[in-house]
Parts: structure tokens; sequence; C-alpha cells
């Protein structure tokens, strides 16, 4: 859920940079994909939905993503890349799963990047 509140969070505070690893346009996407047979738009009060903030964000911001995420599908990220003002976001992708792209000896570097 981290990506969704930093994304929210930065469209309304000033930030210099954004880094958002494994993010989703919106949270109720991923669970329909996980449950279909769950009524999830119904049930989820939290949204998420960083597709309807990602358009204010003004700070520099990468979208990192696994080549192998099991949990967020790439289609997702790229939803909420294509959200961003011209300019503002990038997509890089990493190797690893949901929980070992931060293994990718290119990850920390990434942080410390322009």
């Amino acid at each position: 859920l981290g990506s969704g509140l930093a994304v929210r969070v930065a469209s309304v505070r000033r930030a210099a940079r954004l880094v958002l690893v494994t993010p989703y346009d919106s949270i109720v996407g991923i669970a329909a994909d996980q449950y279909p047979w769950a009524p999830v738009s119904l049930i989820l009060k939290d949204r998420y939905e960083s597709f309807r903030y990602a358009p204010r964000v003004r700070a520099r911001t990468r979208i990192i993503v696994a080549d192998a995420d099991e949990l967020i599908p790439r289609a997702s990220s790229e939803r909420l890349l294509q959200r961003f003002q011209p300019g503002i976001a990038r997509l890089s992708v990493l190797s690893g799963t949901h929980s070992t792209v931060t293994a990718d000896p290119r990850y920390l570097p990434m942080f410390i990047a322009p």
C-alpha cells in the first residue's frame, strides 16, 4: 500500500523526488484481479487510487517494477506512469519478484541517480 500513500502525499506536499517501488494505479483493480469472485469495489473503503493523484505530482518520479512481479501486474504500473504529467515520471524494470526486486544491484543506486 506504500506507493499509494506516497503518491497521495506527493500530490499535496512539496517533494524533491518520488521513488515508487512496484506501484499500482488502483488497489481496487489489483484486488479485483486477485479475488475475481469478490465484490471488491463494494468492500474496499480505502481505494488507494494513485491514478487520481499522479497528475498533481510535480516531483521527479522513478517507478521501479520487478520483471517477475507476481502481485502487481506491470500493466497497472504502466497505467500509473501514463497518469503523470509528461517528463515527470520514468519507468525502470529490475530483475526479481515483488518481494525480491530490492536485491537487484541496480536498486539502491536508483535512489541516488537523477
